[in-house]
């Protein structure tokens, strides 16, 4: 159990429109909706490169950094996934980093599994 996520009482400067939200300790902008599917990381990326929401189209799938410091942050409580990060993993050019948000354990697997994507930008 991560109890810093449990302690952490949102404040009202969470900025929040229909499709995005963004992220009080952070100031980055996330989409609200994740990718309704699951599809491989190249998928992912081009998904989140293609990605016109809020007015803005310059989105990007997260660092795992990032990601994982969305799930801290419980922004997105529901959320109980696996969602890709745009870094690269242990094996290379074969993987990439994985954020699962039941439990906000963070793996290293194999581009070509489905995963869903979250979007980022600034």
């Amino acid at each position: 159990m991560n109890i810093y996520k449990k302690e952490i009482v949102m404040s009202e400067q969470v900025i929040e429109q229909q499709d995005t939200i963004v992220d009080p300790f952070t100031g980055l902008m996330w989409q609200v909706e994740s990718s309704k599917e699951s599809m491989p990381w190249q998928e992912a990326m081009d998904y989140a490169s293609e990605l016109e929401l809020g007015g803005y189209n310059d989105w990007r799938l997260p660092t795992v950094e990032e990601l994982k410091m969305l799930w801290e942050h419980g922004l997105f409580p529901e959320a109980s996934s696996y969602y890709w990060s745009s870094s690269s993993g242990a094996n290379g050019t074969n993987g990439a980093w994985v954020v699962y948000f039941s439990n906000g354990y963070v793996y290293n697997d194999n581009r070509a599994y489905n995963y869903y994507a979250r979007c980022v930008r600034l």
